[in-house]
């Protein structure tokens, strides 16, 4: 057991000195502070950016600027000249200029981007608009009843069917967990990965691990590798955990307002997802990547090793991702039961209300299952590639060293 913390004490203090970790953390600490203040900052100082404005040519004399204002975000200013509203875009004066016909519109811009696709909407809109009100006053319809048709909005009201567990209400305010989640494992399996991968080339090929395997055992090594890490990726999620906290707090009180946005509601349960998914995650990667590593002898060949646990990586990410767009479809059930896909899949689900008590439990007995097969095999090809130097293990190779 002493064995086994000197490791760990070893690899924590190692990896947490390292300057890119010290520098990524600093980062996230700073990015988890400033993030929830962005949007009170922008309101107690006004827009950042500089109002957008368009240049508008009404050549149906249905619209005034009123009308306008009511469907078209950037403040408009009528010409009566379409080469002139084009100029003044050109000039820089306005950033768009629209002329409008009977039957459609024509939009002037320098640059595309999204804001182009939402004009183009908002001016589709104002159009229909007034074709509606046309046809209703030929129909006979009266101001008011016009008024009356136009004013009503259907109430929306989102079910779901069949799972008491399920609540749509909970899923606007819990899917920023499930991007997080994909965020922080994803950065936390690559750099923890690639200082594993560097770490036991670098001991091999400078022949520090001859030193260390006659005073340490190669399983006790590799535990404590795998634990030492994951303890400092663990350490800066809950840095970036307590940053994000202490910013809500600050910026409701700034604020004035304790039911703001800010201080929504943390569900224990989905931070304790978090923590659970992201050590079952990382400690079944982590000792993938170990296992790889030890069968190298330069950094290249690590490298080559370390593509495929990134391309699993990879590929548990997408499939996250394409979760959250369909979390009923056919293959998400049983891909969030597969060990090295289960951590992004099931928490997606999780988050988004999707998955029983009995999957979860399930998926995460599977997890544990893998990590205690994945870890057993790890530490019998990492024995065998401590007592290879300068050969490349072959598949025979391994293959004896589960005997």
């Amino acid at each position: 057991m002493k064995q086994l913390w000197s490791v760990t004490r070893f690899e924590f203090l190692t990896y947490a000195k390292n300057k890119t970790f010290l520098g990524v953390t600093l980062f996230l600490m700073v990015l988890a502070l400033l993030a929830p203040a962005v949007p009170v900052i922008i309101d107690m100082i006004g827009n950042v950016t500089a109002e957008r404005t368009i240049a508008i040519v009404d050549n149906t004399g249905w619209f005034t600027p009123e009308t306008v204002g009511d469907f078209i975000s950037p403040r408009a200013t009528f010409f009566t000249d379409t080469n002139a509203a084009v100029a003044a875009v050109e000039s820089g004066e306005h950033n768009y200029a629209i002329v409008l016909n009977e039957y459609g519109f024509t939009l002037h811009v320098t640059t595309m981007g999204m804001g182009v696709a939402n004009l183009q909407g908002q001016a589709t809109h104002l159009i229909n608009h007034h074709r509606r009100l046309e046809s209703l006053a030929v129909l006979g319809v009266d101001a008011d009843q016009v008024a009356e048709i136009f004013a009503f909005h259907p109430m929306a009201t989102v079910v779901t069917i069949g799972d008491d567990y399920a609540d749509a209400d909970a899923f606007f305010e819990n899917i920023i967990y499930a991007y997080v989640m994909i965020v922080v494992l994803m950065l936390g399996l690559q750099m923890g990965g690639a200082h594993l991968l560097t770490s036991v080339v670098r001991e091999k090929s400078t022949k520090t691990m001859e030193l260390l395997v006659t005073s340490c055992a190669p399983s006790k090594m590799l535990n404590g590798k795998v634990i030492g890490v994951g303890a400092a990726l663990l350490s800066q999620i809950l840095v970036m955990m307590v940053s994000i906290f202490i910013s809500m707090r600050v910026t409701a009180a700034i604020a004035g307002d304790t039911e703001d946005i800010f201080t929504v509601a943390i569900s224990p349960a989905i931070l304790g997802f978090v923590v659970l998914f992201f050590l079952l995650g990382f400690i079944a990667y982590a000792y993938f990547f170990a296992a790889l590593a030890s069968t190298a002898s330069r950094q290249e060949d690590a490298m080559s090793m370390g593509q495929i646990p990134q391309l699993l990586l990879a590929a548990g990410a997408i499939a996250a991702f394409a979760t959250m767009t369909n979390p009923g479809a056919v293959w998400v059930g049983p891909l969030s039961h597969v060990p090295f896909f289960a951590p992004f899949v099931m928490f997606v689900r999780i988050t988004m209300d999707a998955a029983p008590a009995w999957e979860i439990a399930v998926s995460v007995a599977a997890q544990i299952v893998t990590i205690g097969i994945v870890s057993w095999m790890a530490a019998k090809i990492y024995r065998m590639g401590t007592l290879m130097y300068g050969a490349k293990p072959t598949f025979k190779n391994i293959l004896q060293a589960f005997k």
